[in-house]
């Protein structure tokens, strides 16, 4: 019974240590996903600018 609950509780721990780790490469991520968004933003701007001239 022991054994079951220790391997209970590994499994346990070992999905919340994925997480975190999944969460912080998340947060890594960010700026570069920021850069993709401002250059999206730039180039539907100029698209825009371009259809009003």
């Amino acid at each position: 019974m022991e054994l079951i609950g220790a391997v209970i509780i590994l499994v346990i721990v070992l999905i919340v240590v994925l997480e975190i780790c999944r969460f912080f490469r998340r947060i890594g991520n960010l700026p570069r996903e920021i850069d993709d968004l401002k250059k999206k933003i730039s180039n539907i701007e100029e698209v825009l600018n371009n259809q009003n001239k």
